[in-house]
């Protein structure tokens, strides 16, 4: 049984990790440990899930190239109207070399599906996050 869970153990440090490199690529390490500590403080549990599947298990997958991988969670949190993670996965997508252009458009786009009040809210969160963008390239 303690064989069991050294390996269970192991095998979620693996994809913690994994999930954590994931995560520093897109939006960077200070951003990423920031943002965790905060999330450890309410929940140690949502944090480790949210490394381990969330980025460990489903952004780790190879069958979809990362620019496409991050306008699709775009697509799905401006249709969601989750506005601080939609700004967290504009940002993410900008420091990846996702054109701005392409965001608007496909934030237009989404309007046909999730309806125009959902594409007007994100792309004011849309404009928030490429003004901080732009802020602290200035840096």
């Amino acid at each position: 049984m303690r064989l069991r869970r050294k390996k269970v153990k192991m095998v979620r440090n693996v994809r913690y990790k994994r999930g954590l490199n994931v995560a520093y690529k897109i939006w960077g390490k200070k951003f990423v440990d920031e943002t965790l500590k905060d999330l450890r403080k309410i929940n140690k549990d949502l944090e480790k899930y949210l490394v381990e599947y969330a980025f460990g298990e489903i952004y780790g997958r190879k069958r979809l190239d990362e620019k496409t991988r991050i306008l699709c969670t775009i697509t799905a949190l401006a249709t969601l109207g989750k506005e601080t993670q939609l700004k967290w996965h504009i940002l993410g997508g900008l420091k990846n070399g996702i054109p701005k252009e392409t965001i608007i458009e496909t934030l237009i786009h989404t309007s046909v599906y999730a309806g125009f009040p959902a594409a007007w809210n994100a792309l004011r969160v849309a404009q928030q996050a490429f003004k901080e963008y732009e802020e602290e390239k200035e840096k």
